[in-house]
Order: structure tokens, then sequence, then C-alpha cells
């Protein structure tokens, strides 16, 4: 067996689709082949990160499901004479529709979630003139508490009794927060800022913009305010102060120690009379007051995917959650062009195209003159195995800095189409950006009236164009 055939045999076992025979033949050749192993345990992780991104809501869906069918169960009357030899085959008629039903009804109530809806103020006691003046000189809160995957456990600065609190409740100043063994939690702050603490956490919520962790792992996510207005994160254990404005991070703090991973931005790690300004996709660790070297991190998603659980409950349309979903299939396009060949990779069908698309445009594709030949390749592929329904992908990768690019999604476009809106593929490689951007323009409007009519294609794939700057908006912004 050769390593070709060996690429493909892993990703049939990874999809369950591989013979015994085959499965031992691929035993035999792992057993002797380092960069086979390497794709193996590549597109292994690659898998496991999907499975993981969504199986929250998977569980959720079942149990709701199976909450249904139990009630549909219990609630049936009980057979009578004449219905004992009618009722089994009334449910082997009628029970797989109903558990289908219920699954799809599971799953409208997650992407929904009506239980997020604002809950309605309800006056408790006399309404009186004191009562009034009493709650308006009450402090503002610092935040709330906006979902969790269990209980979250709080202490008021003047008490030492901790007490659950409820979802949507208000966090006063001063108060301490901890999560027990798989919760974690995201906190809303009245800045904006949102919050989030990993499971077995312990932090104290002094200001919007002033978190102390006691222990565990905090992400947050900064929302940006005038200059002087700074976000600050105490790392208690490490003596370390993280200073932050308009930025996403993690911080992670053991006895003694903390680990700093940014995620977007930069954050200024102060400790032991030093200090280091930490950039986004970077990594420093400090331990009795002494900083460590500082690290590029391979996968940022990677790093931090413990937040993919609080992500999943915000529902299908948050776009931060989508923004680690593109990640995800990007380095599987990049996998797919570094470790498999481009006729294997063709061989994939229109299966390849949003990994390969995501690959595009995501950064890991430019870093260097090799990756930019594989982007290349990979534009070229697209161009050839796409189909009707990746139509609004094509029309993305024609605001491309790259005019190879801009060159297949514009011969893919005219192909499936038979449109080229004035504009020929040969003119989009030899023209600017700039140049084609009414152009790309056009083909908005025409995206716009033509979607209805095309099976399969997602109606708001197509992101908005930076008209400045002649390209696609990132997903998300506004």
């Amino acid at each position: 067996m050769n390593c070709e055939q060996a690429a493909n045999l892993i990703s049939a076992r990874i999809d369950a689709e591989i013979l015994d025979a085959d499965r031992d033949d691929l035993e035999r050749h792992l057993a002797t082949c380092d960069g086979c192993r390497a794709t193996r345990d590549a597109l292994a992780e690659q898998d496991n990160a999907l499975d993981r991104t969504f199986a929250v809501r998977r569980q959720r869906a079942a149990l709701v499901a199976e909450r249904v069918i139990d009630a549909f169960k219990t609630g049936a009357p009980s057979p009578g004479p004449s219905m004992l030899y009618t009722r089994p085959s009334l449910w082997s008629r009628w029970g797989r529709p109903l558990l289908a039903a219920a699954a799809g009804f599971a799953l409208a109530i997650l992407v929904t979630r009506p239980w997020d809806k604002p809950a309605t103020p309800t006056a408790v006691g006399p309404t009186t003139n004191q009562t009034i003046t009493v709650a308006a000189t009450r402090p503002a809160p610092v935040g709330q508490l906006a979902l969790s995957t269990g209980a979250v456990m709080c202490c008021p600065s003047d008490s030492t009794n901790w007490r659950p609190l409820e979802s949507g409740g208000a966090v006063e100043a001063g108060m301490k927060i901890r999560t027990g063994p798989k919760v974690r939690c995201e906190f809303k702050m009245a800045d904006g800022s949102e919050v989030r603490l990993n499971s077995d956490t312990q932090v104290t919520l002094q200001t919007p913009r002033r978190v102390d962790v006691a222990g565990g792992q905090v992400f947050s996510s900064v929302r940006k305010q005038p200059p002087g207005e700074t976000f600050v994160v105490m790392a208690e254990p490490a003596g370390a102060t993280l200073t932050a404005l308009g930025t996403a991070f993690d911080v992670s703090c053991s006895t003694k120690s903390a680990t700093l991973t940014v995620v977007e931005g930069s954050v200024k790690m102060e400790a032991g009379g030093g200090e280091n300004v930490v950039k986004g996709g970077e990594t420093l660790s400090v331990a009795d007051g002494r900083f460590g070297g500082k690290k590029q991190v391979e996968n940022l998603m990677r790093a931090t995917q413990w937040v993919d659980e609080i992500l999943v409950l915000k529902g299908r349309d948050n776009a931060e959650l989508a923004r680690r979903i593109d990640d995800i299939f990007a380095q599987l396009g990049h996998d797919k062009m570094w470790y498999m060949n481009a006729q294997e990779v063709r061989r994939l069908g229109d299966h390849c195209v949003v990994p390969l698309a995501r690959y595009i445009q995501s950064d890991r594709s430019k870093a260097t003159q090799d990756d930019r030949m594989k982007r290349r390749e990979a534009a070229r592929i697209v161009a050839d195995v796409a189909t009707s329904w990746a139509t609004p992908e094509l029309i993305n990768l024609l605001a491309d800095d790259d005019a190879d690019v801009r060159y297949a999604a514009a011969r893919a476009l005219q192909r499936l189409t038979g449109q080229n809106l004035g504009r020929t593929p040969e003119q989009w490689r030899d023209q600017s950006v700039m140049t084609c951007t009414p152009t790309i323009q056009q083909w908005h409007g025409w995206w716009d009236k033509n979607k209805s009519n095309i099976p399969g294609a997602d109606p708001d794939a197509v992101k908005p164009i930076d008209v400045a700057r002649g390209q696609p908006e990132p997903k998300g912004k506004g």
C-alpha cells in the first residue's frame, strides 16, 4: 500500500466506511509510515473538533425528543379488550413519524430558545414611595448571568453564604462567583463585554471592567471603550495584572502561575515588576513572578475550544460560533491541501468546496509563498468541482486580493450561471480588485434576485462588501 491509498482509507475509516480487509492493510502501513500517521492524527483531530462543537445541541435535542415520546406513551389511553391487538400496529405505524417530529421539535426549540426572552418584571409587596426610593438608590449591577450549563454559585461581598445564581440574575460589585465540575457560564457585563468561566473556576466581579481570578480559566471578550477606560483581569495566584482594550483573550490560573492566550488585539501582562505585551495569536506564561517564553499559538480555536459549549447555547446564528466553525472548516481545507494530492482532493467533488473556500479566506493560507501556491491550487479545484449550490461561495471569492483566485471564481460562475455580467474571467485576473468592485456589487444584486431559484444554496451566504476595500466584511461585523 502506498501513501496515496492510505490517505483515502484514513478518510474512509473516519467516516466508518472502511472494509475490514482494508482496515488491516491500513494498520500495517501506518505502523511503518510516520507521514501517514501524522495525516491520520490531523484528520481525526478535525473530525473530533466538529463533533465536540455540536455535541451539546445533539444531546439536548435527543433529551427533548425522548421526553416528547415518553409523554405520548404515558398519555395514551389504556387499551381495552377491543384494542389489545390494534395498539401495537398503531404504534408501529405512527411511532417513527412521531419520533422524527419530536426530534425536529427539539431542534426548533433549541434554535429559537424561547426561554431566553426577557421575563416580565413582577412586583413583590406593596408599591410605595419608600420602596421606590430604596430601589433607586441601590447600586447598579456590574453584569448578569447570561447563560450556563449548570448551577452557578454566588456570594455577595458582605456575606459568606453561597447561593445559586439564577439565569439572568444580576451581579453586584464585589460579588464572588464560582462554577463546579462540568459547569461553564457566561456573564454579560454592564459595558457590553462578555466574561466566560470554565468549570471549577472562581472569580470576583469587581466592576464591569475588572475581574479578579482566584483560580480556574476565564475567557474575556472586551467591548471597546474610549481611551483611558481599560479592562483589567487580576490573575491572583500568579500576582499578574492583565490590561486589555477591545480584545478577546483567555487566562488560565493555577497555584502561583497563569497562562495568557490572546485571540484578538493585544494584552499587557504585568508581574514581578516587569511587563510584556502579548498580541493576537500569542501565548505567555508567568510563574512566581517570572515570565516564560512568548510563543505562537498553532491553532487558537483548539486552544480555547472549551468556550464552544457556551457558544452553541447561543444558537446557530451567533457570529462568534460561525467564525469558529469557519476556522474548523479552514483547518480541514488546509489539511486536505497539504496531506492529500490535488487529484485526491478533486475526487471529493463538491464536498470539498466549503472547507477549501474557508481555507482560501483564512490567514493560514497566506503566511508563506508555499501557502499562497496552495490557496491558488485550492481555488482552481473549487472552480472545477463546484456545483450550483456553491454559487454564493464563488461570489465571495470574487473579492479576494489574489488575481488568480478571482479568475478561478469568475470562471466557475460563468460555467454555472452562463453569466459574466460584462467582465470576463481574464479581466478579473488582469485588473485590480478595486476596479472589479462595481461588478462584485452587480453579482450581489444578481444573487438577491436569483437565490431562491438555486436549490441547496444558503441564501445568506454572500457576505456584505466593504466598499472602501472592495472585499467582503469579516463575518459578524456590525
